[in-house]
């Protein structure tokens, strides 16, 4: 709950920033379609969040700070009624509504700190195009879970076929990267449906296709709005070398984007944090039982090959790096070497497995819970390590792909054991996940690069909810199969050794959160008292017709901290005020 509290506080702190003012000055000045229209043959082609904007214009300038607490709100009761849908698929019998809401918070949470750019929380203009469509996203979720889980008949069928078409033109239509990640995303969400057929199919095929057709229409019409142009002759005034850019220079920095957005340290904190959370709720809550005709549980040659393959594919990202403190080897730090050290134990248990493999199976026997809950629990002790922050960034890749592949090796034994009918489900949902994830990343960057030439962080917010969302999944699909795999289904000692250090590990994270929130939290009081006392003084020497009105400057620059226009926010505040340049002197 603690870093729930602190977002909201510190959005309550937001004032308008960069080309805040204009929008907010249009909007109170034109109808709802003249706003619409006016912005889309300026900037453009986006209708959706001109929509939000122009329906929020009785707030003025005051829905600055009133709208991250609202969409905080907001984001923990959709992602509750998501999750209360959920559940019961996941056979949770009790205390649905109270594990729904809290760990909708803990997502809530998770997803803010992974934000890629603080603007899409705390920059008005940010917050609406690329934070709001994640609601109405969330709305088309529910439609999708309702028709999956309640046999519908054709007129209703149809009724949420229209209301499915709807959600996702209304979402696709709030910025460019956002209807390309809705694109990509119900492009493979149909294929998976395909490949089941079905129950699902029929039932919720059509409003996937109505959502993916819809989200076609909308990037057409996004497309051919004067307002692209404009901003296309903008940006390349602005980088002149965007015309000459290769398609070759196009991919490998669409590559280095894609690393980084991928492995970025919040991140994976976040989802970390959601997969410590979805497996704490799994095993305390979710029932399960013994699967009919599974398998003693073995370790197996192929999984453990493919994780041997991949730390020592990793060997060069760990000996490249140049310690800034080269005291041993000419090269590393003192701690860089205790990193090195658990790389090589790693590399060498998992050699000593591979070669006494047989060996390793006769201790286990008889002893299911131990490998499950040993490895889940040496996993989660890793993950903290990536909410330190002053770790090298070959350290988080690192943690990235060892993370990944260990929770794919436990996950390829413990779902071996089950029959494929019962696997497979876990295997293309997360196939998916990590589909949908990669692709709507991928596509995004290239996107804003072709038509920017540079990475524009913000534009990634969706994909901080992919990523916290597919740690909520591994964390519950691997919380499931362990009690599956315990004698009668119940949770043994090694389970609730990982409950254990799965509440630790959250407790952790969430920790780090709060104090990354503390340390710039007087910063924001600072800049909103600094700023009311400004607009106070700019209004009543205003209407005193005193000219010109002289500020001081701001004690703390909000722009310059968020990586927005300062030149544009003050032709906009010139706007607002109804001012001139040699009427107002902003300092």
């Amino acid at each position: 709950m603690a870093p729930l509290l602190l977002f909201a506080y510190l959005g309550l702190q937001s004032r308008p920033l960069s080309d805040d003012h204009c929008h907010i000055y249009t909007a109170g000045q034109m109808d709802f379609w003249q706003y619409i229209l006016y912005w889309r043959g300026r900037i453009d082609g986006s209708y959706s969040d001109k929509m939000v904007r122009s329906l929020l214009g009785p707030l003025d300038s005051e829905v600055t700070w009133l709208l991250p607490p609202i969409l905080i709100g907001v984001w923990i009761f959709s992602t509750a009624a998501v999750l209360a849908k959920c559940l019961p698929l996941l056979s949770v019998q009790r205390h649905r509504r109270v594990i729904a809401l809290v760990l909708s918070m803990q997502l809530v949470a998770a997803i803010c700190s992974a934000l890629y750019s603080e603007m899409a929380l705390y920059w008005y203009a940010a917050s609406v195009k690329y934070s709001v469509p994640m609601v109405s996203l969330t709305f088309y979720l529910l439609l999708l879970l309702y028709a999956a889980r309640c046999p519908l008949g054709p007129r209703n069928k149809q009724i949420l076929t229209v209301a499915g078409g709807l959600l996702s033109f209304i979402t696709a239509g709030f910025a460019e990267t956002v209807s390309i990640a809705l694109f990509v995303s119900l492009s493979i969400l149909l294929g998976a449906l395909w490949l089941l057929r079905g129950t699902l199919w029929r039932r919720c095929a059509s409003i996937v296709a109505a959502g993916w057709l819809a989200v076609i229409v909308s990037m057409l019409l996004m497309v051919g709005a004067g307002g692209v142009t404009q901003r296309l002759e903008m940006e390349h005034g602005w980088n002149p070398d965007l015309a000459n850019m290769t398609m070759t220079e196009l991919m490998e920095d669409t590559w280095n984007i894609w690393i980084d957005r991928v492995t970025d340290r919040d991140a994976f904190a976040a989802w970390a944090l959601a997969l410590a959370a979805g497996l704490t709720v799994s095993l305390n809550f979710v029932a399960a039982t013994m699967a009919k005709g599974s398998q003693p549980l073995q370790l197996m040659r192929i999984p453990l090959l493919v994780c041997f393959a991949v730390q020592l594919l990793l060997l060069p990202t760990v000996w490249s790096y140049q310690s800034y403190e080269p005291s041993i080897l000419g090269r590393f730090s003192p701690s860089y070497i205790v990193f090195i050290a658990g790389h090589a134990a790693l590399i060498g248990g998992l050699a000593l497995i591979l070669r006494w493999r047989a060996r390793a199976n006769d201790i286990l026997r008889g002893r299911q819970q131990i490998l499950p809950g040993a490895a889940l629990a040496i996993i989660l002790v890793m993950l903290p390590f990536a909410q330190i922050k002053s770790l090298p960034p070959n350290i988080y890749q690192y943690l990235w792909v060892t993370g990944n592949s260990l929770l794919l090796v436990l996950a390829w034994h413990l779902y071996a054991r089950l029959p494929w009918s019962w696997s497979r489900r876990f295997v293309l949902g997360m196939g998916c996940f990590y589909a949908v994830t990669w692709a709507a990343i991928a596509a995004a960057a290239f996107v804003g690069l072709y038509a920017a030439g540079r990475d524009i962080e913000r534009t990634f917010t969706f994909a901080s909810h992919l990523i916290v969302w597919q740690g909520l999944a591994w964390g519950v699909g691997l919380g499931y199969v362990i009690k599956v795999n315990s004698a009668a289904g119940k949770a043994g000692r090694m389970n609730w050794i990982v409950q254990a250090v799965a509440a630790l590990v959250a407790l952790a994270l969430a920790g780090g959160i709060v104090a990354d929130q503390l340390a710039i939290l007087p910063q924001f009081q600072v800049f909103a008292r600094d700023y009311d006392a400004r607009h106070i003084r700019i209004v009543a020497q205003r209407e005193t017709g005193k000219r010109p009105i002289t500020t001081a400057p701001l004690s703390f620059d909000m722009n310059k901290y968020l990586k927005t226009s300062s030149i544009v926010s003050y032709r906009c505040a010139l706007q607002y005020y109804e001012l001139d340049e040699s009427e107002l002197v902003l300092q």
